[in-house]
């Protein structure tokens, strides 16, 4: 019995970390871009307040233009370490992300939209991750925090 609860907790975990999207247009539509009822120079700066308090760095901004380009950042990391008392080995898994972010609107409302997002594993770039993962533990807290900011405006 033992065994077929460690199998099923082991294909469950499986079946969620490799559950995968492709980063494409599709996906900035779906989970990385939110609509604010701010002016647009309101939302553009509560978006750098927002990034610095998730301490990714801004590579480049334009405030007119309403672009914020990120450096390339860790959010996440995992060491892996199997052995046995008297011998051990690990593995480092490094995830790093980077945001191409348009900020558009006017003076009553703005959309924040990202127009590229790029995504490493240990240097080697993705091209499709876990959605949900990413919305619920990095894309949805950080626009939480736009909200935060804005309120505090």
């Amino acid at each position: 019995m033992r065994r077929i609860l460690i199998l099923l907790a082991f294909l469950f975990i499986y079946s969620n970390c490799v559950t995968s999207t492709k980063i494409d247009e599709a996906l900035y539509n779906k989970d990385l871009t939110r609509s604010y009822t701010q002016s647009k120079d309101k939302t553009f700066d509560a978006t750098i307040y927002a990034l610095k308090q998730f301490k990714i760095a801004i590579e480049k901004q334009d405030k007119a233009k309403g672009i914020i380009i990120t450096e390339k950042v860790p959010f996440y990391e995992l060491l892996h370490v199997t052995g046995t008392q008297y011998a051990a080995s690990g593995q480092s898994f490094v995830a790093f992300h980077k945001y191409y972010l348009q900020i558009s609107g006017d003076k009553s409302s703005a959309t924040v939209r990202t127009v590229k997002y790029r995504l490493w594993n240990n240097n080697i770039e993705q091209t499709e991750l876990n959605a949900e993962w990413c919305k619920i533990n990095i894309w949805d807290p950080l626009f939480k925090e736009i909200q935060i900011k804005l309120d505090g405006f």
